[in-house]
């Protein structure tokens, strides 16, 4: 009997913390699509396309950086962010600033900036860069892929799904490089990297996110 009850808690621990770890991951992989939506509304993008990006490349690591300097949960290219300074902010020097994302405590503001690296002056939380910003970060790539898509169908004369695939490979491997291992937007061979998006992307337009 008592041998019968410690199996079955046991069953039960192991249970739950299957279910926990289901859920932690769910949550993690949807908190930010709200952000996404919007973003992807305002420059006329699928969403799924967006969701594709940041869970292949940034892994929904807000803070993450890449090889060439990406940045955040979209690997936003630097030429992405020198453009985006240069087009949107008007700024070629804009600086993002650092961002506190704590948002529990009161009278904090989430979107509070920093002049200096370091720790939160109000809650003491570790500060990150204002481009790895999450909503900041979102609307930044967005943009840039919305501008490398209109770029590619004025190039291809094509629109839709069928540029989607020159454009992700011009955001992950620069415009210049996607030129070149497309032959110009004419040969779709593709990395496995490009592939991993391409795959993401599919699977989150069968789930509904559009």
């Amino acid at each position: 009997m008592r041998l019968a009850i410690v199996i079955s808690l046991c069953v039960l621990i192991v249970v739950f913390s299957i279910g926990s770890l289901l859920v932690y991951g769910n949550w993690r992989k949807d908190r930010y699509d709200p952000l996404i939506v919007d973003a992807a509304n305002r420059h006329d993008l699928p969403p799924s396309l967006v969701k594709a990006i940041i869970d292949a490349r940034g892994r929904f690591n807000y803070d993450s950086r890449g090889e060439r300097g990406e940045v955040g949960l979209m690997q936003v290219p630097q030429e992405g962010v020198a453009q985006y300074r240069t087009m949107v902010m008007k700024n070629p020097e804009y600086d993002f600033g650092w961002v506190c994302v704590n948002k529990a405590h009161p009278p904090h503001d989430e979107t509070i900036r920093h002049n200096l690296s370091g720790t939160c002056n109000i809650c003491r939380t570790p500060l990150i860069r204002g481009e790895s910003y999450p909503k900041q970060n979102i609307e930044m790539g967005a943009w840039y892929l919305a501008r490398l898509k209109a770029e590619i169908e004025k190039a291809t004369q094509r629109k839709g799904d069928d540029v989607i695939r020159f454009v992700v490979a011009a955001y992950c491997l620069t415009e210049k490089t996607a030129r070149k291992v497309t032959d110009n937007y004419r040969n779709p061979v593709f990395p496995p990297l490009i592939k991993e998006v391409l795959d993401a992307y599919q699977r989150y337009k069968r789930k509904g996110l559009r």
